[in-house]
């Protein structure tokens, strides 16, 4: 379990609450991603307030496809609130570090922020990691709050060997996707 409170984040940016849950620029960066992706199923574990997932539902919502799954295992990361209710999310109550039933076989978006230590971290993404497409952003969010999200970087390209770009901005984060996009396949 992390020691450490995330209650400061980086100047200018802005917490949605008391300090767990994603900062609104992230919840902005998720929303565009979804609708630049366009993913048919997205998968995000550590629900706590739901803000990221129903931004992320939000997008799946103007792009007319995708399903946020969410889960939590904690009560209170399962909000009951009536603003939480999106048709584009599914709720699951579960433990991220172990396969959770009704997450589909075949996710295109993984936004990790349950675990806050390595070693469920590395737990979570042994099982995710066999569903992700080749070309799915696996988003591990809170690397500038937690020493141990950062210790598990290391461990993560040794077992994956995928090289994740990290942006620093807020609470910190860094991605990758299974299969390295060539940035001449980008390139008109």
């Amino acid at each position: 379990m992390p020691t450490e409170r995330p209650d400061i984040i980086r100047p200018g940016w802005h917490q949605v609450d008391s300090g767990w849950a994603v900062e609104s620029e992230m919840g902005d960066f998720l929303y565009g991603l979804v609708r630049h992706e366009r993913p048919e199923t997205v998968y995000e574990s550590g629900t706590y307030r739901g803000y990221s997932a129903l931004r992320m539902a939000e997008a799946c919502e103007q792009n007319d496809q995708g399903v946020v799954y969410t889960v939590d295992l904690k009560a209170d990361g399962y909000p009951d609130t009536e603003e939480f209710y999106h048709p584009y999310i599914m709720r699951l109550r579960g433990d991220a570090t172990r396969p959770v039933e009704g997450v589909p076989d075949r996710i295109d978006l993984f936004f990790q922020d349950a675990s806050h230590d390595a070693d469920g971290i590395l737990a979570e993404l042994e099982w995710v990691y066999p569903r992700l497409t080749d070309r799915a952003p696996v988003i591990v969010h809170d690397w500038y709050h937690y020493r141990d999200i950062r210790n598990a970087y290391d461990r993560i390209v040794k077992r994956f060997g995928v090289h994740p770009v990290i942006l620093h901005g807020g609470r910190g984060l860094y991605m990758w996707t299974k299969e390295p996009t060539n940035f001449r396949e980008c390139v008109p």
